[in-house]
């Protein structure tokens, strides 16, 4: 307060036109010892802009009063016409933001109407795991294509952190599978052509993919008899195929003795079992926990109205 109580100083600061002067700065500083410091900064403006500072010490009471006769000097035409101005400018805003609120909800309706249509399906070839998908009453879902706008309604799933975290669980478990895939396709030609050069046999490219799909057919189907993540599974009848010569009879007969072999395609079949339970987790997560409620909220669910995506992040500035 003590500052309060002595003289101020006004620094106004001049810019120097052709035959004018145009004040474009005034301080006001509350304590005088400061005005030597400010004076130094502005001697560097004066230098690079051409304006002329001038330090005078005027009394506080003074001061005060102009700063009053600026406000009162506004006539009330003037005030009313500001407050006007003001109103106008609330009332804008707020139709800004009913129009804002209005379209994000069309934009949630759209999005979970696009959910609706989402399939959740594992592919060899590590596609994403959400599309599209036919029906076949035989051999069940089938791949038919990527939801459209797939990537902005995946930023809005992020929010619903359940159904979230099983679509990484079967994007890991897809990556694993395709691993074990690799591994025991290797393991089974290794093993098929080291048994061939022990018997001095040769078989052609055609015998030799007959043989490792047949084989890792039949050898998936016994293993699958024993109980695999907690669940008894149904052999799968494979016929032999046509052309496969009684010659590799024997060598199939060996092969599917191999306990290496055996084991190696036994994991793979433990990451099968795990990706059905994660398709069917996710699809069930997806409508209890995103689409039902979602729709049984209008459209207000706080994770709903929690995400963000390039389609909506300009609706959620104008609200923010």
């Amino acid at each position: 307060m003590g500052a309060l109580n002595t003289n101020l100083v006004l620094v106004m600061t001049m810019r120097r036109s052709g035959l004018f002067t145009q004040a474009i700065t005034v301080l006001v500083i509350f304590d005088f010892g400061l005005w030597t410091y400010i004076l130094s900064l502005w001697g560097l403006l004066d230098r690079q802009l051409a304006v002329t500072t001038i330090v005078v010490e005027v009394p506080l009471g003074l001061v005060l009063a102009w700063l009053i006769s600026r406000f009162v000097e506004r006539s009330p035409k003037e005030l009313a016409k500001g407050f006007a101005e003001e109103k106008q400018k609330l009332e804008e805003q707020a139709k800004r933001k009913d129009a804002a609120l209005a379209s994000l909800k069309v934009h949630y309706q759209n999005l979970i109407q696009r959910m609706e249509q989402w399939t959740y399906l594992h592919s060899d070839y590590g596609d994403e795991m959400i599309c599209l998908a036919t029906k076949d009453e035989k051999f069940g879902p089938t791949r038919s294509g990527t939801p459209p706008n797939l990537e902005n309604d995946k930023m809005h799933l992020k929010e619903f952190e359940k159904t979230y975290g099983l679509y990484l669980e079967g994007k890991k478990l897809s990556k694993e599978y395709k691993t074990k895939q690799t591994e025991t396709r290797r393991l089974l030609q290794t093993s098929l052509q080291k048994l061939l050069e022990e018997k001095g046999m040769t078989i052609d490219e055609k015998e030799q993919f007959n043989l490792m799909w047949w084989l890792g057919i039949v050898i998936e189907g016994e293993l699958s008899m024993t109980v695999v993540g907690g669940e008894l599974r149904t052999i799968r009848i494979v016929p032999i195929p046509d052309d496969m010569p009684p010659k590799l009879f024997g060598i199939r007969d060996e092969l599917k003795q191999q306990e290496d072999l055996r084991k190696s395609i036994g994991d793979k079949l433990v990451v099968q079992r795990k990706i059905k339970d994660n398709e069917r987790e996710f699809l069930s997560s997806l409508w209890d926990e995103v689409i039902e409620p979602s729709k049984e909220s209008n459209y207000s669910l706080p994770q709903l109205l929690n995400g963000i995506c390039d389609d909506c992040n300009h609706l959620k500035t104008i609200l923010a």
